[in-house]
């Protein structure tokens, strides 16, 4: 279990890389064997996994990531 501002990621078995807040958002790197997930406290106005934006996928306050090894680039809404 890893938080950085404003995010929690959790996940069964999961192995946080990096982990870094930027100006807009956070920055994440991530191994996982089954799917991550993410705790939001608030719906991300982007994201971006391994440099490709995409439609967040949640459930709730959970943002739902892919299983393997993957970078996240997460702009936050104000």
């Amino acid at each position: 279990d890893s938080s950085v501002t404003g995010v929690q990621t959790c996940a069964l078995p999961i192995y946080l890389t990096m982990a870094s807040a930027t100006a807009g958002g956070v920055e994440l790197a991530y191994q996982s064997s089954a799917r991550a997930m993410a705790i939001l406290e608030k719906a991300p106005a982007k994201i971006a996994i391994d440099g490709v934006e995409l439609a967040p996928q949640m459930s709730g306050n959970v943002l739902l990531l892919p299983r393997g090894q993957h970078f996240v680039t997460l702009t936050l809404s104000k």
